[in-house]
């Protein structure tokens, strides 16, 4: 068991303000490498800084997927969701008619879960939660509890509008980088427009998880901080699961 660390703003986004590390290793990334500039920068440090937590530190003992609890009149199977962050897991039990997940914000109901700004320790942050959301489709649940708001009636079909959704944001993000290369920020802006608060944080945060997949792809360069576009045609189609069979027709998720 291990006792984690003081539960601050800053503590639970330990590593977006520090200075760059000399090995490149993402799990330090600052906000400044998504090419922040200083107003906003200090704005976050300031939000960051506040929201001391009350009460003791938890102990906390780790667990893999995978593994089952049972709670008395019902087994919970633990479920790896990564991607809105590192360690965020469902719980899958047999409900009353098939199975259902405590999902928690890996699947919303009426919004779409913020990935790459939530948690900046997520390697390949984007690709990660589409891995979650084809794994939801996959298992055919037929409810999940979400962290906030109501049930989820059609859990595979809302993964499907989320990876949708992020199709249709990484078309956009090649759409501003066709004017000319662009850091995290300024997709951003492009994006989501001005940000306050968290979302000075979460806005570049989900730009740099849309570049960084398009990076890994082949389909942008990074020079500093800065994304070039070095394949305008190629098919973003094949960067995504193919769920289409579970879209629900006129649905559009609040972005």
């Amino acid at each position: 068991m291990f006792r984690p660390r003081p539960r601050t703003r800053r503590g639970l986004h330990r590593g977006v303000l520090a200075e760059p590390r000399r090995d490149g290793r993402r799990d330090a990334r600052p906000a400044a490498d998504w090419g922040m500039p200083d107003d906003p920068l200090s704005d976050l440090s300031a939000f960051l800084s506040g929201g001391e937590a009350d009460g003791a530190d938890p102990d906390v003992t780790p667990f893999a997927g995978g593994e089952t609890f049972d709670i008395g009149s019902v087994e919970l199977e633990a479920v790896h969701m990564p991607g809105h962050s590192a360690g965020l897991s469902g719980f899958a039990f047999d409900g009353r008619d098939g199975e259902e997940v405590f999902a928690g914000d890996a699947l919303l109901p009426y919004y779409t879960p913020n990935v790459g700004g939530a948690d900046v320790r997520v390697e390949s942050p984007l690709a990660k939660y589409l891995d979650t959301l084809a794994g939801i489709v996959e298992r055919g649940y037929t409810r999940a509890w979400p962290g906030h708001r109501g049930v989820i009636v059609d859990p595979p079909g809302r993964a499907a509008d989320i990876v949708d959704h992020h199709r249709e944001r990484t078309e956009r993000v090649v759409d501003v980088l066709r004017e000319g290369p662009a850091t995290p920020w300024e997709v951003s802006a492009a994006l989501f427009g001005g940000l306050r608060g968290i979302h000075i944080l979460h806005g570049p945060g989900e730009a740099f998880a849309h570049l960084d997949h398009l990076r890994e792809a082949g389909v942008v360069a990074r020079d500093g901080t800065a994304y070039e576009l070095v394949d305008p045609d190629a098919d973003l189609d094949a960067l995504f699961p193919d769920v289409s069979a579970h879209l629900r027709p006129g649905w559009r998720p609040v972005h």
